[in-house]
């Protein structure tokens, strides 16, 4: 399996929201950036959500 067939994140997951946002970038910050996107090899990410009156990581 590859990371991006087996990897997800959770719908609330702050990296999350920040990705959805990236599509949302304004025209004056894609014209700084040339249209480029980073491209992102590997990420290490750790959360704590509350889910049924626990904490789950």
């Amino acid at each position: 399996f590859r990371a991006v067939d087996t990897a997800s994140l959770h719908p609330s997951s702050v990296i999350k929201r920040q990705v959805l946002a990236a599509n949302k970038r304004s025209e004056k910050m894609n014209r700084l950036s040339n249209d480029v996107e980073p491209e992102i090899e590997y990420l290490a990410y750790q959360e704590l959500a509350k889910i049924d009156e626990g904490l789950t990581v």
